[in-house]
């Protein structure tokens, strides 16, 4: 298949659940498409740096004990924190959210000069639909696909996996949410030709806008 060769700016917010493939579909953008990426774990991590407002807030909220001796923030410990305690773990995500999402829509919109095509990543949902987007993507895998790969490529166990789904929107949202489906339920050369198909379309889109 080949490449699309249209310059056309785009922002794509790429958005599913864990196990759904998503850093798969990142590694075909970024090589065929010479995308440049945004992932929003990577925004929030920042978020925890010291200095930062939310660092603040985040050790004001769950106490020092989430600190590690030279005082950033130990991420695997405020996990396990948040891992059994729901109304923690919603008011973490009130004070780290937003703060992502501003720094997306930032950096996108920076990027967007640069790059031809500038994709974010999420597992989870903006509050709303932001502007920056040409198109939203839902990258769909089944929950028995999903399970299998969490398995066999990180070792979780049945149980993670429920609460970490649980946790996630569900197929329905993220189809509420999204412009597109991309299904991931087979090899990566037929997730490569839908990708392409996918860009071809929208590159389509955004030239008859242009005329």
């Amino acid at each position: 298949m080949a490449k699309c060769q249209v310059r056309g700016n785009m922002v794509i917010g790429i958005f599913g659940g864990i196990g759904s493939g998503k850093s798969l579909v990142l590694d075909i953008l970024k090589n065929d498409y010479a995308a440049y990426v945004i992932e929003a774990d990577k925004k929030a991590h920042e978020l925890y740096e010291i200095g930062e407002d939310t660092y603040k807030k985040l050790v004001e909220l769950c106490s020092d004990k989430i600190l590690n001796p030279d005082k950033s923030i130990n991420r695997k410990v405020l996990a396990d924190l948040l891992y059994n305690d729901k109304e923690l773990l919603a008011k973490v995500n009130s004070l780290v959210h937003p703060g992502v999402w501003e720094r997306i829509e930032k950096e996108a919109l920076e990027k967007q000069k640069e790059f031809s095509y500038v994709v974010v990543e999420a597992a989870i949902l903006p509050d709303k639909k932001y502007d920056i987007y040409d198109e939203t993507w839902y990258i769909y895998s089944d929950e028995t696909t999903r399970r299998k790969r969490l398995k066999e490529s990180r070792a979780y166990s049945d149980k993670q996996i429920d609460i970490i789904i649980e946790k996630q929107a569900s197929e329905e949202e993220y189809c509420r949410f999204v412009d597109r489906v991309i299904e991931n339920n087979s090899s990566p050369e037929q997730l490569k030709y839908k990708i392409a198909m996918a860009m071809e379309d929208i590159v389509e889109k955004k030239k008859s806008h242009l005329l």
